[in-house]
């Protein structure tokens, strides 16, 4: 499906209603995301197959290998990810009036944090 429509955005935001609406659960969608993730290559590898140029063709081939070495990685961890998003949901839920602050608490410590450690 990403394939198709070109984005994993896309293929990825049509799964998480049904995920929130309970027709799905994590552990079904998890696999789904990392396929979308491969999906997206598939656009990277025509564009550069049209080129001809055989640097578009490596990076290229070198974006799938890449998402299937954190498919490689990440498929067999999945409970840590998956229990992540099980506990920042369930907080979340909980935490109504505070959820604003709950949220940049979470971006500021996930992804601002673990760029600085990766950083440094």
């Amino acid at each position: 499906m990403t394939s198709i429509v070109q984005s994993s955005s896309v293929t990825t935001s049509i799964i998480i209603p049904l995920a929130g609406g309970g027709l799905v659960s994590l552990r079904q969608i998890f696999p789904y995301t990392l396929g979308a993730n491969i999906g997206t290559t598939v656009t990277t590898i025509l564009a550069a197959l049209a080129t001809q140029n055989d640097i578009a063709i490596t990076v290229a081939f070198s974006h799938l290998c890449f998402n299937i070495l954190g498919i490689l990685i990440f498929y067999p961890l999945k409970a840590v990810p998956i229990g992540l998003a099980d506990f920042v949901g369930a907080k979340a839920s909980k935490s109504k009036k505070n959820l604003i602050t709950f949220i940049v608490i979470y971006i500021l410590l996930h992804f601002v944090h673990v760029v600085f450690i990766f950083l440094t």
